[in-house]
């Protein structure tokens, strides 16, 4: 599909998967036609497309520009384009998704980014025409049918860590030092292009293990194409820069309060759950059915991601001390009008996991979401009055 001119149900298709992916990319460009050599006269740049609005345009783009008005030449190579299709959920849920390099003519790709209100902003290489010749040589053995397609990680290898990498191998300049650590974690920089999407960060939050609270190196931050783009005026690589389109400041979708609202509907669940336990009332099963069974198919999805998916930062995810993939199960058990005196032990464990959680707050070397611990409370109140159920006996 070109996605200049596509039509509409491509267009929803292929939002969909942006929107569950994250991509950084471009999807499915036309090709634009190559010579098998460039001039000396040949410009070479870098472009930065600025976040956008849209969440599939949510982290930005980078691409590498040929540029020569003589023989006519004006295209970008991006390693930003992926097949979307029937197998696509599994591919990306398994971590498994190909993603491929692709070359557009640069005008056309420039009218889109406009079209969505995004910032370009070119930078001019110093590199010599050797380099630069190089440079072009290696995208067109990457650009082979056999080698165009590449194993995509957000984090690790995606269309702007692998243009620093070619640079790197035409040039022979370090971009980004892997020696020096930053103050940030992957997680980190993530916040400032999801802060005002509080339920995609949420979503993204949970989903991340451990790895993704380490300290990024300086080299890592180049997932990001503002990243590289900084790190290659670092590099001594750019001569000159130029905003191409300057668009307006990007509208907010922050939701307030969101956090806020969740603590009190776990505050007012708590309080019902008190007052029905102290007057001896039959507890809610359809409130325990619900939360149980949408936060144990959430942790099903976070031990998929651990140990079935090659997604290495969603692994070691603390996030299932409180969504525990077997609260899907005990809606079975919880539907009954009377609890199992099996259950007990259960939620027990429950209460105890929750109270292990919030002590260990200060200390977790993982980032647990604001949104994610008012669900551990209601888990941990309607945890307790199951467990007074069971232990009583009485009618649910």
């Amino acid at each position: 599909m070109n996605a200049l001119n596509p039509d509409p149900w491509r267009v929803s298709r292929n939002v969909l998967s942006l929107t569950l992916l994250l991509c950084i990319g471009f999807v499915s460009p036309a090709s634009a036609q190559l010579p098998s050599r460039i001039s000396d006269s040949t410009a070479v740049s870098i472009i930065t497309v600025m976040p956008g609005n849209p969440v599939y345009t949510m982290f930005g783009h980078s691409a590498i520009r040929f540029a020569n008005p003589e023989s006519g030449l004006d295209a970008s190579f991006n390693y930003g384009t992926f097949d979307f299709d029937n197998t696509f959920p599994f591919r990306f849920a398994s971590g498994k998704l190909d993603y491929r390099l692709d070359v557009t003519p640069t005008e056309p790709a420039f009218r889109h980014y406009r079209g969505e209100g995004r910032t370009i902003v070119e930078q001019h290489l110093t590199i010599t025409p050797q380099q630069a010749t190089r440079l072009y040589e290696l995208l067109l053995v990457n650009y082979r049918p056999e080698n165009r397609y590449y194993r995509y990680d957000f984090f690790f290898d995606n269309c702007s860590t692998r243009i620093r990498d070619i640079l790197e191998e035409a040039t022979s300049v370090t971009i980004g030092d892997q020696g020096r650590v930053s103050e940030e974690t992957l997680r980190d920089l993530l916040t400032p292009y999801i802060h005002d999407r509080p339920a995609l960060a949420a979503l993204m939050n949970s989903g991340l293990g451990v790895g993704a609270d380490q300290l990024a190196t300086v080299r890592d931050r180049a997932f990001l194409p503002v990243e590289l783009m900084h790190q290659l005026e670092a590099s001594g690589l750019v001569a000159t820069v130029d905003t191409l389109y300057a668009a307006g400041p990007r509208p907010g979708n922050r939701v307030p309060g969101a956090a806020l609202g969740l603590w009190a509907v776990a505050l007012l669940l708590g309080v019902v759950t008190i007052l029905r336990a102290r007057k001896r009332q039959a507890r809610l099963r359809w409130i325990d059915v619900v939360l149980f069974g949408v936060v144990g198919l959430a942790g099903a999805v976070l031990t998929y991601l651990w140990f079935g998916s090659e997604h290495v930062v969603a692994r070691k995810n603390l996030n299932l001390i409180w969504a525990l993939p077997t609260h899907a199960l005990i809606v079975f058990a919880v539907a009954k009008r009377h609890l199992p005196t099996w259950t007990r032990i259960y939620f027990a464990i429950t209460l105890l996991l929750a109270f292990v959680l919030f002590c260990g707050l200060s200390w977790w070397t993982q980032g647990i979401h604001a949104l994610a611990l008012p669900i551990a409370t209601m888990i941990a109140f309607r945890a307790g009055r199951c467990l007074l159920s069971a232990t009583t006996n009485r009618p649910a």
